[in-house]
């Protein structure tokens, strides 16, 4: 119930912003955070998709370099011509975090 009423709240906020002319901060902002997002999920997606290649290794890294770099242009893109609904969609990709133990075996 309390996350309806502070939705409520601030939905006026964000029309507002949303409607607004984006500036060149929001587009730089969105630009950057859809080229790294972008770029992770392009290599997981491959990583996951098939083995990548270690040797050669101009093989390996012209695999990562076309799987997570043709993700991350057309990310740099994305955000540049619609820079608050890349922000939008990229934003909960921040929120995600992973933690490495250090006493892991």
């Amino acid at each position: 119930m309390i996350w309806l009423l502070f939705f409520r709240r601030h939905r006026q906020k964000f029309k507002e912003w949303f409607r607004a002319p984006a500036k060149w901060w929001e587009r730089l902002l969105a630009a950057l955070a859809a080229a790294v997002v972008l770029a992770v999920v392009g290599l997981i997606i491959r990583v996951l998709s098939a083995p990548l290649p270690l040797l050669p290794l101009e093989s390996l890294l012209q695999t990562v370099l076309v799987w997570s770099g043709i993700p991350a242009l057309a990310g740099l893109v994305l955000g540049v011509i619609f820079p608050k609904t890349t922000i939008c969609a990229v934003y909960p990709f921040s929120l995600l975090s992973f933690e490495v133990d250090a006493n892991a075996s």
